[in-house]
């Protein structure tokens, strides 16, 4: 099945931007043989493991900065707000939501932190695998491959990789904002990639299988979860594909606003008492 490179739709090889991040070639070669990899505590490095980011959820609002991005055929993709997207797809997001349950422990994890060839800091790695439940709702595009409706129930392995540097230098992050910011809003930096695929399966080789969540991002928080979606539909002006990020939020959180400056009638009441 042919995979879509999805993050570089509108953003370019988000790989580059990454690395750019992190310090360019720091990411990318080998530490020197005096670059110490001292062993480091994993949750110092990324705390919201799996473990912490099971449960539930929900949709609160588009993240793209702008609203989602609209593309008919050649035509130059234009930002538009989810009121102003078909019915049925403004429908189908608002019902969005991701549950992880049942995860089976303990699960694999290892981190590294190493110094950075360029000697400006640290490089940060870190891997954690596990299996358990999923559950997929009104999700279309995230999991990359073409036709995903973004529905699944089931048995599912779980994979959440994260690095970065700890001093990452000032054009870097203007880089990775330029260029992922349009697309992940405040995903774009300090995230975690969040994947889920079938479960192994004796005599079967899954690794041909589409994963089942391939595009979405995990906020260091851990009750932010950031899903990149694409569907296609009948807009006012015909058939359109539309795309970009949504941002859920763990049910029973203190979550940030969905609007800037949250809600100023009620913060203005809470005051006056």
């Amino acid at each position: 099945m042919r995979r879509k490179l999805i993050h570089g739709v509108l953003t370019g090889c988000l790989a580059t931007v990454g690395v750019l991040v992190a310090g360019a070639s720091a990411q990318t070669q080998d530490p020197k043989p005096d670059s110490p990899a001292p062993m480091v505590d994993p949750k110092t490095v990324w705390p919201a493991g799996l473990e912490a980011i099971a449960g539930r959820y929900t949709f609160l609002q588009v993240a793209s900065p702008g609203g989602l991005w609209e593309r008919a055929g050649s035509m130059p993709p234009r930002q538009i707000a989810l009121p102003d997207c078909p019915k049925e797809l403004q429908d189908l997001l608002a019902k969005s939501e991701i549950v992880i349950s049942d995860l089976a422990k303990p699960t694999e994890v290892s981190a590294e932190v190493r110094v950075s060839p360029t000697k400006r800091g640290n490089i940060r790695f870190y891997r954690e695998e596990g299996s358990g439940k999923l559950t997929l709702k009104n999700l279309p595009g995230i999991g990359g491959a073409t036709g995903d409706k973004g529905n699944y129930t089931g048995a599912a392995n779980f994979t959440l990789e994260h690095q970065s540097h700890s001093n990452p230098s000032v054009f870097g992050v203007l880089e990775a904002r330029k260029h992922q910011e349009p697309t992940w809003g405040a995903a774009a930096l300090d995230y975690a990639d969040f994947h889920a695929s079938l479960p192994d399966v004796p005599g079967k080789n899954n690794d041909e299988a589409p994963p089942i969540i391939g595009n979405a991002r995990l906020l260091r928080s851990g009750i932010e979860i950031f899903a990149f979606i694409e569907w296609e539909g009948k807009g006012p002006r015909g058939i359109r594909t539309y795309q970009g990020s949504l941002r859920l939020v763990k049910a029973g959180s203190d979550a940030p606003p969905a609007k800037p400056g949250g809600d100023i009638q009620a913060k203005e009441t809470a005051l006056a008492r």
